[in-house]
């Protein structure tokens, strides 16, 4: 066969005790290997060879055994997700994904290192657009920029004003006045420079200027919902989803409730089927509801917003990247951050 390199997953903590070695990767999943002779030999040959072939080869001549009877427990190890076949080439190749990627693993073992460098360039052909650069946008676009998605869309036309300082983290007070967009595009190239990002000085007030926006921004897979304003986008989002072929999230909160998804796209029901939208209610209202309405101001803090944005975030990243299940397809998770509750609604 051909040398090939071989290691335990990096993310395992190994223990051994009477009976087991035990790999461990949370403190609720994890796989034991009985403390036998055999799995201690080929353990400290591990540490002195990566060679797969060496390693059998080795092994089998210390302990009198076939070569075959080595190889077929190596392949049972692959097959439980302890090993994993690498190549050196391709680890140095995303060393700055390294831990990211360690973490998909951990979700959705692969028994090749190839197959989690696949997942990290999916992410790096994607092209997410963010729709509104507040205290949800700030943290989506900086995890979005960091797990290396290749291409970000920052819309937003406000300028940064000094009560946004204490929960939108890409921006400081040296950057009041200035376009949010602008300022995040900035500070997102200091967290990674190989990010390609556009920005649109632009608030989207109508059915028609969001047409316009998704056409400039064609080919684009996901939006992400995280403006307060214009109400409609969701509506106006699941209208277009199957023409542009795009997925979109929205994020949001009342208070201390984060409102969490829902993810949807072209072979998803549209957003008016998912959730009863408050549009068309807000648009009803008598003129004295609606100066109260236009008066109001949503309670966030720097926290409250990353907890949120992250979540909504994550699911996001495994959906472009193929790792697990997204669960937010369809669905709303509400976070209560007072009792730390979750429920689906």
């Amino acid at each position: 066969m051909q040398n090939q390199r071989i290691r335990v997953k990096r993310f395992y903590q190994l223990l051994r005790n009477e009976v087991n070695y035990d790999f461990i990767k949370t403190l609720d999943e994890g796989v034991k290997l009985p403390a036998q002779a055999f799995s201690e030999t080929f353990l400290r040959h591990l540490l002195v060879t990566d060679d797969e072939v060496a390693l059998v080869k080795n092994m089998a001549a210390e302990l009198g055994l076939q070569s075959s009877d080595v190889q077929g427990f190596v392949n049972s190890m692959l097959e439980m997700g302890v090993l994993e076949r690498f190549d050196e080439a391709e680890n140095k190749k995303h060393e700055r994904y390294d831990r990211q990627m360690l973490f998909w693993d951990t979700m959705q073992p692969a028994s090749d290192y190839h197959e989690n460098c696949l997942r990290q360039e999916r992410l790096l052909k994607a092209h997410v657009a963010v729709l509104g650069i507040g205290g949800i946008g700030n943290y989506f676009a900086l995890s979005l920029a960091a797990s290396g998605i290749g291409k970000l869309s920052l819309v937003d036309g406000d300028t940064v004003e000094t009560s946004n300082l204490s929960r939108q983290i890409l921006f400081s007070a040296a950057d009041l006045g200035n376009p949010k967009a602008e300022v995040a595009k900035q500070r997102l190239l200091l967290t990674n420079p190989d990010c390609q990002i556009e920005t649109y000085r632009e608030m989207v007030s109508t059915k028609h200027a969001f047409r316009s926006l998704v056409e400039r921004l064609a080919p684009v897979d996901y939006l992400i919902l995280s403006a307060d304003q214009a109400v409609e986008l969701p509506l106006w989002a699941s209208d277009l989803r199957k023409a542009f072929n795009f997925k979109a999230v929205k994020c949001g909160y009342m208070g201390y409730q984060g409102l969490i998804g829902p993810v949807f796209g072209p072979d998803t029901p549209g957003y008016d089927e998912l959730f009863q939208p408050w549009a068309g209610l807000i648009a009803s209202q008598d003129e004295t509801v609606k100066g109260y309405h236009a008066r109001q101001a949503a309670p966030a803090s720097s926290a409250s917003n990353a907890i949120f944005a992250n979540i909504a975030c994550l699911e996001v990243l495994k959906d472009l990247s193929g790792t697990g299940n997204v669960n937010l397809m369809g669905k709303r998770l509400l976070f209560n951050l007072k009792t730390l509750e979750m429920r689906w609604g």
